[in-house]
């Protein structure tokens, strides 16, 4: 029984399942058409990149194909040399000497002298893809990771403006797909302002399997003599959703499972031998908070769905993690929306709590360093504390008076003395901190006043008297945008106290590092 079924890494052969009608389409476009653009956007491992080799497997060789991985190249300049090095094999290897080549070499080796100015490798590369196409060599140029291109096209307009003079202009005939997890739209805006590249590309999103690539699939078992009832296709979908990946590594290890005479069963084929389908679930959560889409996808299946719009359900939706299913919002599989609600209950009350008290350290830390440089002889840290409030935009007189309640009552029922930091709420230590950041912008590694009060006030809104002890009052959208930001400023908290653990200031030192942050 051969496994046709791989684990890791681009597929080919009989090893590459679904997506056969996409296929045609793709391969009778590009043969049919002179020029064509495609971006193809999906999800990590969703198969992208083993499609676009399928494609142009066998292509016939008056095509130039240039395959390009953007996460080889550090510099933009490292990912022209490559495209010029593939170039020149091609010409050395299929094209017929004639002025057109010899002026595409002598262009090349310009080129790999170095040391160019702007204004002569932008007119060389561009005279060099003018020459091939009056050579009647037709150029497919294939981008693959572009979403590492915010870093090579790290000088921005410019860098995408000759790609995009390249693709756009007739005379240099360039056909082209890049392969992105993003739209381009959201790749551009990280390297520059302006928006003009994306639009000369017609997208191409890539999701999972459909019903034909499903029949397909299953029929693999069949082959094999492997009967698969309805409901144990049903448990296969609920871990892997309709993942190409996820659904090969299950795949895999069901004909092992056969190829040994072992009961299939599915959800113990998963739990002891489908990690990496974890592993999976946790990169793309991973993915949504670095592109920070992780609130436009969670209220669509744990709702509601309040303040989400319509273009984000959409642009969800197009990216892949979001699906229909029977009528209902399902983001990847049945299994991930339990993983991701294991991952984002399991502590948000503790970090807030957490942070809370790091945050009131730190402004102790502070007044007690005004004590003593001052030399306030006379005033204990409690009076300095209540003309702080009382100096703070947003604490008014009605909040003092409660903290003083509180102060009483502390010392009455727990004989246990407080001051006006310990008992007031995380949003008006937040307030402090924002009239004076100046004084407490050091224990935030220096990060923009903004970006960090506004994170800050966000958890501030969770911790509050209704929601505390009763989760169920915040989304899991809420949930894990708090534990994301409470982590993060955790581990700045962390970070500062190792700084500043080369200077005098010691108090800071004690309260962080004794306190065990993580």
């Amino acid at each position: 029984m051969e496994n046709v079924f791989c684990i890791g890494g681009q597929v080919s052969g009989d090893s590459f399942i679904g997506r056969k009608s996409l296929l045609v389409k793709f391969r009778d476009t590009f043969s049919k058409n002179t020029k064509v653009t495609k971006a193809i956007i999906g999800l990590t491992r969703i198969g992208k990149t083993s499609f676009v080799r399928q494609v142009f497997k066998d292509f016939p060789k008056e095509n130039l194909i240039i395959n390009e991985d953007l996460n080889e190249w550090s510099t933009y300049e490292e990912m022209w040399q490559d495209i010029l090095i593939q170039i020149e094999a091609y010409l050395q290897k299929y094209a017929s000497q004639n002025e057109f080549t010899d002026e595409i070499l002598e262009n090349i080796a310009l080129i790999e002298k170095g040391n160019l100015i702007w204004v002569k490798f932008n007119r060389t590369i561009k005279n060099i893809f003018e020459s091939l196409n009056e050579a009647k060599i037709r150029t497919i140029l294939i981008l693959d990771e572009f979403d590492n291109a915010q870093k090579i096209f790290s000088e921005g307009t410019k860098h995408f403006e000759l790609l995009r003079t390249l693709l756009s202009d007739s005379k240099y005939n360039i056909s082209a797909i890049t392969i992105s997890r993003r739209n381009l739209h959201t790749i551009e805006g990280t390297t520059y302002m302006s928006s003009t590249f994306h639009g000369i590309l017609d997208p191409v999103y890539f999701k999972g399997f459909n019903n034909e690539d499903f029949e397909e699939y299953y029929n693999i078992f069949k082959n094999n003599n492997v009967c698969l009832s309805d409901e144990q296709k049903k448990q296969i979908q609920y871990y892997a959703g309709n993942l190409p990946f996820l659904l090969s590594i299950l795949g895999h290890y069901i004909l092992e499972c056969a190829k040994y005479g072992d009961e299939i069963v599915i959800s113990k084929i998963f739990e002891n031998k489908c990690n990496a389908i974890n592993d999976y679930y946790r990169d793309c959560i991973k993915h949504l908070e670095r592109d920070q889409d992780i609130n436009k996808i969670l209220p669509f299946v744990t709702g509601p769905n309040l303040n989400v719009t319509q273009n984000d359900r959409d642009e969800m939706i197009n990216l892949g993690y979001l699906k229909i299913d029977n009528g209902e919002y399902l983001a990847l599989s049945h299994h991930f929306m339990i993983l991701v609600s294991k991952l984002i209950t399991n502590d948000t009350w503790s970090n807030l709590i957490n942070l809370e008290k790091y945050i009131k350290n730190i402004i102790h830390s502070e007044l007690l360093t005004l004590v003593k440089n001052l030399k306030l002889k006379g005033k204990d840290l409690k009076e300095i504390e209540l003309n702080l409030l009382k100096k703070t935009d947003g604490i008014s007189d009605k909040d003092i008076s409660r903290y003083d309640s509180f102060i009483f009552n502390n010392y009455k029922t727990l004989k246990v003395k407080s001051d006006y930091v310990d008992v007031m709420s995380l949003k008006d230590c937040i307030k402090i901190m924002n009239q004076s950041y100046h004084v407490f912008k050091k224990f935030f590694d220096n990060e923009l006043q903004v970006e960090v009060i506004s994170q800050l006030d966000k958890c501030g809104e969770a911790r509050n008297p209704i929601a505390h002890g009763h989760e169920e009052y915040l989304s899991e959208a809420s949930r894990i945008m708090v534990n994301t930001y409470c982590d993060n400023y955790l581990k700045v908290f962390y970070r500062t106290a190792r700084k500043l653990n080369s200077t005098k200031d010691k108090g800071y030192i004690n309260l962080i590092i004794n306190a065990s942050c993580p």
